[in-house]
């Protein structure tokens, strides 16, 4: 009698390790997707202010790199892009909207 209970003292404390295990790896699937989230927008508003650099190749590039994030924060930031006085600025600001895919870009 005292080995089964025993037993079911190791199989209950089994199952609050699994519990346990399975709690933490959860907290840290969220708390990846949190700075994930967060390195996604610091990286989008780094790129938004670059979309008014002087440089036309860096507003190009930053254009693109939107499209690439696919952040629908950008969404307004690029359309305003296509008025920008270089062809190629508008052009890729009209490809990264295209690539984001929202319906408000259209």
């Amino acid at each position: 009698m005292l080995s089964e209970k025993r037993m079911v003292d190791s199989a209950k404390a089994n199952l609050v390790i699994a519990f346990v295990i399975f709690l933490l790896s959860f907290l840290v699937v969220i708390m990846s997707t949190v700075v994930s989230a967060q390195s996604l927008t610091d990286q989008t508003a780094s790129l938004i202010k670059d979309l008014q650099n002087p440089d036309s190749q860096i507003r190009g590039r930053a254009a693109v790199a939107l499209g690439d994030l696919g952040d629908r924060s950008a969404l307004q930031p690029l359309i305003e892009t296509l008025k920008d006085p270089d062809w190629l600025v508008r052009c890729e600001a009209a490809f990264a909207l295209g690539k984001i895919g929202d319906k408000a870009a259209v």
